[in-house]
């Protein structure tokens, strides 16, 4: 029996120990992404013309991460870098950059950008010439609060 609640406190003990590795782990890769993130974003001096340029790169590399960190805060928006999670990829409900150029502006706060995209609701896969990114002054720098035509 003595054997029995040894190997009992062995086997608690290991499970533990394997869950604060996995826990530990996971914590580290959790703050290596949000770093390689940060660095990734401009800095709060930057115009929004330099955001964009950073937005559609990570968009069509399909960088998630730094897409929606360059989303103003409250702004209900999709980041347009492809599906994020199996239920997207199911549903087809998330937007995606496949290719873009820029067009001639600004006009006021927004940007046009002639989009090559698949997914979008509301619009048909192919060329969107002309899609707006909007922009608004936050304490962290320009950031997207509105996209669309006009």
């Amino acid at each position: 029996m003595a054997m029995t609640t040894r190997r009992r406190r062995l086997i608690g003990s290991s499970v533990i120990a394997a869950v604060i590795l996995t826990v530990g782990v996971f914590g580290i890769e959790a703050a290596n992404q949000a770093a390689a993130v940060q660095r990734e974003i401009p800095p709060a001096s930057a115009s929004p013309d330099q955001v964009l340029d950073v937005y559609l790169r990570a968009a069509k590399a399909h960088d998630c991460a730094v897409a929606a960190a360059l989303i103003a805060p409250g702004a209900d928006l999709d980041p347009l870098c492809g599906p994020r999670n199996p239920l997207d990829a199911l549903l087809g409900s998330s937007g995606e950059i496949l290719d873009y150029s820029r067009a001639e502006g600004p006009v006021g706060d927004c940007y046009p950008v002639d989009l090559v995209e698949t997914g979008m609701d509301g619009a048909e896969a192919g060329n969107l010439p002309g899609w707006e990114f909007c922009f608004v002054q936050t304490p962290q720098g320009w950031r997207i609060s509105d996209e669309g035509h006009g």
